[in-house]
């Protein structure tokens, strides 16, 4: 709290790294496939679709991916009708939320909707970046 106000200082989302029973798809691994992105500036509060990160002034996100590389991301990408503005991750998969996939267990899964919310990575290259807030 800083003057009666409560203050996050938070500015990143990490890959959800846990297995959650088997509900996450794509836990950390040594194995990784190198286009998933692992970390990234927090994502928005609320409307995953159509707000970016409001670090940059809400222009993008700065994105690590399991290869080890950062890329600047502002990519917008249509799946299903349903447009993200967050589209950084493998496939151009909204890097905060479960997405929707075919074939989601195999190394090659077809990105086929996105998602609104945070859960478990949906399939075993899904990026679901998540910030504590």
């Amino acid at each position: 709290m800083v003057g009666g106000k409560r203050v996050s200082y938070i500015s990143y989302g990490l890959q959800i790294v846990n297995d959650c029973d088997g509900a996450n798809k794509a836990p950390f691994s040594m194995d990784m496939a190198g286009g998933i992105a692992i970390m990234a500036d927090r994502g928005p509060a609320g409307d995953f679709l159509n707000t970016c990160s409001p670090n940059h002034k809400g222009q993008g996100q700065n994105i690590l991916h399991a290869a080890g590389h950062v890329k600047w991301s502002h990519a917008t990408n249509t799946v299903g009708g349903v447009t993200s503005v967050n589209a950084g991750g493998w496939d151009s998969n909204n890097i905060y939320t479960a997405d929707e996939w075919l074939d989601a267990d195999s190394d090659n899964p077809t990105l086929t909707g996105y998602g609104a919310k945070v859960a478990p990575p949906a399939s075993t290259r899904d990026s679901v970046l998540y910030s504590w807030r």
